[in-house]
């Protein structure tokens, strides 16, 4: 089932459009439509886990306190260890 929605474009634009006659301009818009959707959950979602991500290091750093733990070592240390 699909919804009706009017888009409201420039004059010029419109006359350009019509020099295209052979191109679905409807199927264009629904395509920019969907992309810009999926970007924006996408966008969401990486809100989504950072907010989780955060919310685990408050709760270590509630139980645990404070660190000088330095992540960047352990992982040159993992690299060196698989060449």
């Amino acid at each position: 089932m699909t919804d009706m929605m009017s888009v409201r474009v420039p004059k010029e634009y419109r006359k350009k459009l019509r020099k295209f006659k052979q191109i679905n301009w409807s199927e264009v818009v629904r395509k920019a439509i969907a992309a810009r959707i999926d970007e924006e959950e996408r966008r969401m979602d990486i809100k989504e886990a950072v907010s989780f991500m955060d919310g685990i290091r408050e709760r270590i750093l509630k139980s645990q306190g404070s660190t000088d733990y330095d992540s960047s070592e352990a992982i040159r240390r993992w690299r060196e260890t698989r060449r």
